[in-house]
């Protein structure tokens, strides 16, 4: 998953969740990230898990929509 900077952007939040039966997600977790820089690694994830995420940009004024749904592969 790539994030692209927002203008204005204080920080962003990442959410994630584990993919069930029926490509139905589970539990959500979140996490806030400070800045866009590549790699943004994320721990404790399955190896051989299909997890979906999204992202979202927060501002002064608030957040932004989540983004689309991109679905990958723990490894």
């Amino acid at each position: 998953m790539t994030l692209m900077p927002v203008p204005d952007a204080g920080s962003y939040e990442v959410q994630w969740a584990p993919l069930g039966a029926g490509g139905v997600p589970g539990s959500w977790t979140n996490k806030a990230f400070t800045t866009v820089k590549a790699p943004v690694v994320i721990t404790g994830l399955n190896p051989g898990t299909s997890y979906v995420f999204q992202a979202r940009a927060v501002t002064k004024t608030g957040h932004s929509d989540w983004s689309e749904s991109v679905t990958r592969i723990a490894v």
